[in-house]
């Protein structure tokens, strides 16, 4: 069955339209959907696990000791342990200690160091908050195991959900476009192929001028990797001819080339 005849009536409506499933099967042809959002998924997915074992979840406290003027008193260790994690190819060590503060008040703690094991029963500086001695540690420790440094694996599941978040955006902004959005005929002022590549293939930045329905007049650009839309662009800037989009009346520069919906 010829679907052409769906796509021409679509094209002609008025906003707001309903959408067609060629029309919106078209719209999404070649965005990598299915992929791009296992893919986030996934990377999210593993950051987060990254992120429960390696982020340092006392940082807060840690910084509270390297910022602020920190009391100290020698205090002794009461247990070792091994773990297994290490860092720059070094053991992380575990300890546990006591100490007494200023007001002779008995208080332990948990702190990690990397490097030569301390022994057991050893004397060592602690160091203290005065306004909270629960927060402590022997100096030259860390409060986590991974450290301060171990924060950069929040990047991970930052990056994975930012992909889902961008695509799903994406995706909303394009729907929104093909039911509300004003068609307009326009000018192809360039085609423009920049560093940016994606899944091999470059992404050109193609620059329209187009008039508005409220005879304003308007450019835009948009980014594209699919040869059928740079060729088409292409051609229409070399014959001196326009081509139609769609356009948000409320923020013009937001574009969908509109004749991407016609079969190759």
């Amino acid at each position: 069955m010829n679907q052409e005849p769906d796509i021409a009536t679509f094209l002609a409506s008025n906003p707001p339209r309903q959408i067609p499933a060629i029309v919106w099967k078209r719209a999404v042809k070649g965005s990598g959907m299915v992929g791009l959002v296992l893919f986030g998924i996934f990377f999210g997915g593993m950051g987060l696990l990254f992120t429960k074992i390696f982020f340092p979840w006392s940082i807060i406290q840690e910084l509270s000791l390297d910022l602020g003027n920190p009391a100290t008193t020698d205090g002794r260790i009461t247990v070792v342990e091994e773990t297994n994690m290490t860092v720059n190819e070094s053991t992380v060590w575990r300890y546990e200690f006591s100490f007494e503060d200023a007001t002779e008040t008995a208080h332990t703690g948990i702190c990690f160091r990397t490097g030569s094991p301390w022994a057991a029963q050893e004397t060592r500086t602690i160091e203290y908050l005065e306004s909270n001695p629960s927060v402590a540690r022997i100096s030259g420790t860390s409060l986590d195991e991974a450290g301060k440094f171990g924060a950069f694996v929040i990047i991970f599941p930052l990056v994975g959900f930012g992909i889902i978040f961008v695509h799903v955006h994406t995706r909303r902004r394009k729907r929104h476009l093909l039911k509300n959005g004003l068609l307009a005929e326009a000018q192809v002022i360039d085609v423009f192929g920049t560093k940016t590549r994606i899944n091999y293939k470059q992404v050109f930045k193609i620059t329209f001028a187009f008039q508005g329905w409220d005879g304003r007049s308007h450019e835009a650009k948009l980014r594209t990797h699919h040869d059928h839309l740079i060729s088409l662009a292409t051609k229409r800037q070399q014959a001196e001819q326009n081509v139609y989009l769609f356009y948000d009346s409320k923020k013009p520069k937001r574009v969908f080339f509109a004749e991407s919906l016609i079969d190759e």
